[in-house]
């Protein structure tokens, strides 16, 4: 993602003290885990997970600051990744001394002092009674936003979850300018489903980025009690080998590179939708939930949206369905809109323990408007959105009625503070502070994103009406000879 300060030159946050914080949160962190005969095996998991993650977080985003000096190309690729991958994997292996040892080097190679550099070197802190808080606090750090100017973001609130869930959510969301990633989150897939031995539609979903999957439960035997609805990967792939699970990535429009919606954003425009009906084999089927989920628009372009209905109707012949394959693929040449179509993302069914939790956005207290200014992207960095360039920048409430503006609304945001956007399966939207304050969000974030992409939804809509519609396949279908064919399946009312 890309971060603000690459998009507000001058914006006063300091990536050297910011890894530096995240490495020391990321080494107390594991340390306190591995000490803590209380915590579980799922809380240490968690703890190993979100370190993992930090990790390679702080690997791409060193990577971006070394681009342009030699010597810190070599520093990174010699010193710093290879520290980085022996903490990684230590973590994995259960190691905990090597995954400090390895952590304090990396810690002492930023400029920082690394207090505990092994479980013995903790366990003496410990001993010494020494305070221990997992928020680093840099030696010159400014005074927090006072309680009354945050009312804006929302009310100071008691925590949400339980004591280590907070431990994993400050570290995810240390940095003040890199969302954190699910890397597996707010994938589109979709599962063959055959009948007779023949593949005859495939059903779609979207990861979650814990194992899980969100789709529309609208198959042959379910048009009924279809609903959306969350399950474990076991469910959804249905007996259909993990090597033929496919990914569909919106990939050009009109010619230009196309961007998706950022992973966490498709995945809680998934979840909101959870439990509502309304099936309709050709208007909202679970291809078009996953579509809308990732793009923003509801479309349906796979030879699954005709297939799905043609599979309920007895004795179709090969030539009768071939012909339906034919007039979609004829189709779906014609749509401005590519979407590309490859093997998943390798991991997308690995469980995840703990509490499902998304990094949304940041929010900067700017002392020249003396207003928090927020920064929630939507889309990804992969391309532009249909309606052109994204504008991730707002003063005051994410909800409000402020403009969204395409370069940051100040000038002086204060370095050292900020607070983090974050979705948390059950509580919903919070905000979490760096200085450890929490704040009740509006649920009308989803309302802000839906309405911010109101414009390339209409553009996208517009383009397709035009080249993939309900009369065009109506009038393909009658030309092929298959009147009978198309009243079976345009006749059925929507649920």
């Amino acid at each position: 993602m890309t971060a603000p300060q690459q998009l507000v030159p001058g914006v006063p946050l300091d990536p050297t003290v910011n890894v530096l914080a995240q490495l020391e949160l990321c080494a107390q962190l594991v340390a306190r885990a591995a000490a803590d005969s209380r915590a579980s095996r799922h809380e240490r998991d968690a703890v190993r997970v979100a370190a993992r993650r930090t990790m390679a977080r702080i690997a791409r985003y060193e990577a971006r600051l070394r681009q342009q000096d030699a010597a810190d190309r070599r520093r990174h690729r010699d010193v710093e990744l290879p520290l980085l991958e022996r903490a990684g994997d230590a973590l994995d292996d259960g190691r905990t001394d090597d995954a400090l040892q390895a952590l304090a080097a990396l810690i002492r190679a930023s400029g920082g002092a690394a207090s505990h550099g092994s479980m013995a070197a903790f366990d003496q802190l410990m001993d010494d009674g020494a305070p221990f808080d997992l928020r680093h606090t840099p030696p010159t750090a400014p005074a927090a936003p006072r309680p009354s100017a945050l009312a804006r973001l929302g009310s100071t609130a008691p925590r949400p979850v339980d004591e280590w869930t907070e431990s994993c959510l400050r570290l995810e969301t240390a940095d003040a300018a890199e969302l954190d990633e699910r890397q597996t989150a707010g994938r589109h897939i979709a599962a063959p489903r055959r009948i007779a031995g023949v593949t005859a539609y495939e059903h779609h979903g979207l990861t979650l980025g814990d194992g899980r999957v969100v789709h529309f439960t609208g198959e042959p035997t379910r048009i009924e009690s279809a609903c959306v609805e969350v399950t474990a990967p076991e469910a959804f792939v249905a007996g259909t080998p993990r090597g033929e699970i496919v990914e569909y990535r919106p990939h050009t429009f009109d010619g230009r590179p196309l961007a998706r919606l950022r992973p966490s954003i498709a995945a809680i425009r998934a979840l909101s939708l959870l439990d509502s009906r309304g099936y309709s084999l050709l208007q909202w089927n679970c291809e078009h939930f996953a579509v809308w989920a990732t793009l923003g628009v509801r479309h349906s372009a796979q030879v699954a949206a005709v297939r799905d209905g043609l599979a309920r109707l007895a004795n179709l012949s090969p030539d009768v369905f071939n012909a339906v394959t034919e007039a979609n693929e004829l189709l779906q040449a014609d749509s401005p809109l590519a979407i590309e179509r490859s093997p998943a993302t390798e991991g997308w069914d690995a469980r995840v323990d703990g509490i499902l939790t998304f990094d949304l956005g940041r929010a900067y207290w700017a002392d020249d408007l003396e207003l928090p200014v927020v920064y929630l992207p939507i889309w990804d960095r992969y391309g532009e959105p249909a309606a052109g360039l994204e504008r991730p920048w707002t003063a005051d409430r994410v909800d409000g009625n402020a403009a969204w503006s395409r370069n940051c609304p100040s000038t002086r945001l204060r370095s050292g503070w900020h607070a983090s956007l974050v979705w948390i399966d059950g509580p919903g939207f919070w905000w979490l502070t760096s200085d450890g304050r929490w704040l009740t969000a509006s649920d009308g974030v989803i309302d802000a994103i839906a309405g911010r992409l109101q414009a390339s939804s209409d553009v996208l809509v517009t383009y397709l009406a035009g080249s993939y519609s309900v009369s065009k396949l109506l009038a393909m279908l009658d030309r092929l000879g298959l009147q009978d064919i198309a009243a079976e399946l345009f006749a059925r009312p929507s649920r």
